[in-house]
């Protein structure tokens, strides 16, 4: 890995935590910078799609809550089909022991919102094995609450899922990529981390959105950002801004090797 970074033309590492230590290891790139995860730069929108989805069930645009549940490790034996391995197992006993309080936090969140604001709730997938999950998320809650909540039953694909997010008044995921995805688009995102999360965290920090990163035991913010989402939105129009230049400027860095490779 050394030999890869030392001698490659750039370096970008997507939040500060990997760039500090990746200079106190004296890497040798001539280029070592922070550039926005590229998942702020995606470009594709299926809103034919979601506007079925959304009209299919009565969702308005900024009138619905979008909510990624999340297991504190992914499954990856179960998505890509392959036999569990010790490790597998290990990490599957410790999502399940934590199962139950982190859904808790959500059914609270969910509850809040719909009492709060009379707006619905959409529980939606970033990996296919969380269609099970926002299942299970959608029987803990109250009869009353579950009469707002619409749960997606079927995978999609990111094109969809970002035209359903573009719509939505905000979003909040326990998953990292569904969050970018909505604020690609403008759209305020709060992304809930768990304990055995990775350093990926640090980019909403980096961003100066740590408001908006939230610790599963101390889930909060949303309610302001639908007190006044003009505000919000206005927030996540200039972060956008700020994340463009960013990426333009490590783009043309990019070019520039390429040109001279």
């Amino acid at each position: 890995l050394r030999a890869s970074l030392d001698g490659a033309a750039f370096v970008f590492c997507r939040e500060t935590l990997t760039l500090s230590y990746l200079r106190a290891q004296r890497v040798a790139t001539p280029e070592l910078g922070f550039a926005p995860d590229a998942a702020f730069g995606i470009a594709i929108r299926n809103d034919a799609a979601a506007e079925r989805f959304l009209s299919a069930h009565a969702l308005s645009p900024q009138g619905y809550l979008c909510v990624i549940p999340r297991m504190r490790y992914t499954p990856y034996h179960l998505v890509h089909a392959t036999p569990a391995t010790t490790e597998d197992l290990h990490r599957a006993a410790i999502s399940q022991r934590h199962l139950d309080a982190d859904l808790a936090k959500l059914v609270d969140v969910i509850a809040t919102w719909v009492r709060a604001t009379g707006l619905k709730v959409l529980l939606c997938p970033e990996m296919t094995y969380q269609v099970g999950v926002a299942e299970q998320l959608l029987e803990r809650l109250s009869p009353a609450v579950r009469g707002a909540v619409i749960c997606r039953r079927e995978y999609w694909l990111p094109d969809e899922a970002i035209a359903t997010y573009a719509r939505a008044m905000a979003l909040i995921s326990l998953d990292n990529h569904s969050p970018i995805f909505a604020l690609s688009q403008e759209v305020p995102a709060l992304y809930v981390r768990q304990p055995t999360d990775t350093t990926k965290g640090q980019m909403w920090e980096d961003l100066d959105l740590g408001d908006w990163l939230v610790e599963i035991d101390q889930v909060s913010g949303l309610l302001a950002i639908a007190a006044d989402p003009a505000a919000a939105r206005r927030r996540v129009g200039a972060l956008m801004a700020r994340v463009r230049a960013s990426q333009h400027s490590a783009l043309s860095i990019l070019r520039e090797a390429i040109r001279q490779s």
